[in-house]
C-alpha cells in the first residue's frame, strides 16, 4: 500500500470521530442548546424542515436536540429503547419535533406521514418508519453512513 493510500484510508476512517468530538467540545464549552447543539449539517435539515412544514400551514417545534448521557439514561422505556452513546441525540445528529398548534395529536395522520417525508426529502431518517414508531424523531448518518452510533461510541466510552 502507497503512503497516499495510507494516509488516505487513516484520514477516512478517523474523520467521523474527530469532526464530532470537535462539535461536541463546541457544545459543551458554549453550553450549545436547541438547533445551535446540532452538527451543522443537522442544523441545516432542520431549519428546512420548519420552513417546509411551516409553509405548508403545519408548523412544527423542534422540542429536544443533544442529550447528555445520562438525561438519555434517565429516559424511561416508553420514551427510548436506546441508553447513552446509543442515540443520535449524544452526536447532535438527531432532533425530536412536535406540532405548535396540536403537538402529539395532529388532525390526521396524514400530518405525520407528511412531515416524514419532508424530512426523509431532505436526506434524513424518519422514526416514524421504525417498527416501535417514533413519528417525530429524526436523525442522520451522513452521506455515507459515516455516522452511525455504532461507529462512534467506542471513541467516546
Amino acid at each position: 500500500m502507497s503512503p497516499f493510500q495510507i494516509i488516505s484510508n487513516w484520514i477516512t476512517s478517523s474523520y467521523p470521530k474527530h469532526v464530532i468530538a470537535q462539535h461536541l467540545a463546541k457544545v459543551a464549552l458554549n453550553g450549545y442548546r436547541g438547533l445551535d447543539a446540532l452538527y451543522p449539517q443537522v442544523k441545516i435539515k432542520a431549519e428546512a424542515l420548519i420552513i417546509k412544514m411551516s409553509e405548508d400551514g403545519k408548523q412544527i417545534s423542534i422540542i429536544e436536540t443533544f442529550r447528555t448521557i445520562n438525561r438519555q439514561d434517565s429516559l424511561s422505556s416508553s420514551v427510548t429503547n436506546a441508553s447513552g452513546l446509543k442515540s443520535y441525540h449524544q452526536y447532535g445528529l438527531s432532533f425530536d419535533v412536535m406540532f405548535k398548534e396540536h403537538k402529539w395529536s395532529p388532525p390526521s395522520e396524514d400530518w405525520w406521514t407528511e412531515l416524514g417525508e419532508a424530512g426523509e426529502a431532505l436526506g434524513l431518517i424518519w422514526g416514524g418508519r421504525w417498527k416501535s414508531r417514533d413519528m417525530g424523531h429524526f436523525e442522520w448518518h451522513g452521506t455515507r453512513e459515516e455516522f452511525t452510533w455504532e461507529k462512534l461510541k467506542p471513541h467516546f466510552e
